[in-house]
């Protein structure tokens, strides 16, 4: 079967193989091992993007965050709760931010720099 365009990037990361008992801890905090993971995971911005595009829904440890510190990420950066924009994580949606007069969350503004250095690096700058 093959990956649904907008969840590629899962079978590049870190916790393909991991235990799934380590992302869904019996208390709020995140395990060091699953934030050891995380931290050096490729497709963190892309993790971090699809649980905030989640909301309420993504439990667990995603992108060595936890529910709670999501919840805040969302509330600051103006991401309501219910929120489900496919554009998060990607150049697309940081000029969707743009165009509707908002602060670019965190994962847009990930995905915007790396854009503008593959760019930079194509055109040979």
């Amino acid at each position: 079967m093959t990956e649904r365009p907008d969840r590629e990037w899962m079978a590049r990361a870190n916790c393909r193989d991991s235990d799934t008992e380590l992302f869904f801890p019996d208390h709020g905090d995140v395990p060091p091992e699953a934030a050891a993971l995380c931290q050096e995971c490729e497709v963190r911005s892309q993790c971090l993007a699809y649980a905030l595009g989640l909301g309420e829904d993504a439990r667990g440890v995603w992108a060595g965050t936890g529910e709670r510190m999501r919840r805040r990420m969302r509330r600051t950066s103006g991401l309501r709760r219910d929120r489900k924009d496919p554009d998060h994580g990607t150049d697309a949606g940081y000029k969707q931010h743009e165009r509707l007069g908002e602060k670019a969350c965190r994962p847009c503004m990930d995905a915007h720099a790396l854009y503008q250095s593959e760019r930079k690096e194509a055109v040979g700058w």
